[in-house]
Protein backbone atom coordinates (compact mmCIF):
# COMPACT_ATOMS: atom_id res chain seq x y z
CA UNK A 1 0.00 0.00 0.00
CA UNK A 2 2.73 2.28 0.99
CA UNK A 3 4.60 1.77 -2.46
CA UNK A 4 1.41 2.57 -4.67
CA UNK A 5 0.97 5.84 -2.20
CA UNK A 6 4.83 6.70 -2.75
CA UNK A 7 4.07 6.95 -6.24
CA UNK A 8 1.37 9.54 -5.86
CA UNK A 9 -1.12 7.35 -7.17
CA UNK A 10 -5.04 8.23 -6.16
CA UNK A 11 -6.95 5.99 -3.88
CA UNK A 12 -8.94 4.56 -7.37
CA UNK A 13 -5.59 3.91 -8.95
CA UNK A 14 -4.61 2.28 -5.31
CA UNK A 15 -7.59 -0.39 -5.41
CA UNK A 16 -6.72 -1.05 -9.41
CA UNK A 17 -3.64 -1.71 -8.51
CA UNK A 18 -3.74 -3.46 -5.38
CA UNK A 19 -6.97 -5.53 -6.63
CA UNK A 20 -9.08 -4.24 -3.93
CA UNK A 21 -11.91 -1.61 -3.41
CA UNK A 22 -11.68 1.84 -2.91
CA UNK A 23 -13.64 1.90 0.47
CA UNK A 24 -10.85 -0.16 1.53
CA UNK A 25 -8.20 1.86 0.75
CA UNK A 26 -9.08 4.61 2.01
CA UNK A 27 -8.92 2.69 5.42
CA UNK A 28 -5.57 1.63 5.31
CA UNK A 29 -4.77 4.83 4.31
CA UNK A 30 -6.41 6.26 7.06
CA UNK A 31 -4.46 3.54 9.47
CA UNK A 32 -1.46 4.62 7.61
CA UNK A 33 -1.90 8.39 8.68
CA UNK A 34 -2.72 7.44 11.83
CA UNK A 35 -0.27 4.72 13.05
CA UNK A 36 2.50 7.55 11.08
CA UNK A 37 0.90 10.51 13.23
CA UNK A 38 0.92 12.11 9.79
CA UNK A 39 -1.48 14.80 9.12
CA UNK A 40 -1.23 14.66 5.19
CA UNK A 41 -0.36 11.76 2.33
CA UNK A 42 2.81 13.98 1.04
CA UNK A 43 3.68 14.09 5.07
CA UNK A 44 3.19 9.75 5.24
CA UNK A 45 5.78 9.73 2.16
CA UNK A 46 8.06 12.34 3.46
CA UNK A 47 8.60 10.17 6.57
CA UNK A 48 8.88 7.50 4.75
CA UNK A 49 11.97 8.46 2.80
CA UNK A 50 13.43 9.91 6.02
CA UNK A 51 13.53 6.68 7.61
CA UNK A 52 10.87 7.53 10.58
Amino acid sequence: MLGTLVRGLANKENAVALNTSVKTCEAHVTKLLRKADADSRAELIARFWAGR
